[in-house]
């Protein structure tokens, strides 16, 4: 039953979110920490409010928000909402909320050998060394082996 209420009072949120504000945009959630998050919505605060959910849940708030035929403009994001996504609703101008965000934007940059942990590798950054080949591709430095006769201690019976 704690479900259903926290479903209802998400639904009633992200409603009231999608009629009040009249710009929003969708953001990318990738690689991104809740530290950073949290960082994001203070320094946003009275300018323009984050909201993240299960895409299903957001897919079905906006489907029962256009059923009768009000905001077509909400309806053409649901092909786009696909991933790790969230968006940004906003009273002002889109390009002032994006520079906030700008700011906290971590990139990805590759760091020197001398400061690289094994732990704290990029999830992007992938290594040929660190994933195995198929069997059959496998190459051997060795001669191949001789095909030997089977031991008479096995095959024999007693």
């Amino acid at each position: 039953m704690v479900a259903k209420s926290k479903k209802a009072k998400y639904f009633a949120h992200l409603e009231e979110c999608l009629n009040k504000y009249p710009r929003a945009f969708l953001v990318d959630a990738d690689f991104v920490g809740s530290k950073q998050i949290s960082d994001i919505r203070i320094a946003l605060r009275g300018k323009a409010e984050l909201v993240f959910g299960k895409n299903t849940m957001i897919r079905r708030c906006v489907r029962n928000m256009c059923a009768d035929g009000e905001h077509p403009e909400w309806e053409a994001l649901l092909p786009i909402m696909v991933g790790n996504i969230g968006f940004v609703f906003t009273m002002g101008e889109l390009e002032a909320v994006e520079e906030v965000i700008k700011e906290f934007v971590k990139l990805l940059a590759p760091r020197p050998a001398s400061s690289r942990r094994a732990a704290a590798r990029s999830p992007r950054v992938r290594r040929a060394s660190t994933r195995r080949r198929p069997p059959s591709s496998r190459r051997s430095t060795s001669p191949p082996r001789s095909t030997r006769a089977p031991s008479r201690s096995s095959t024999t019976a007693r």
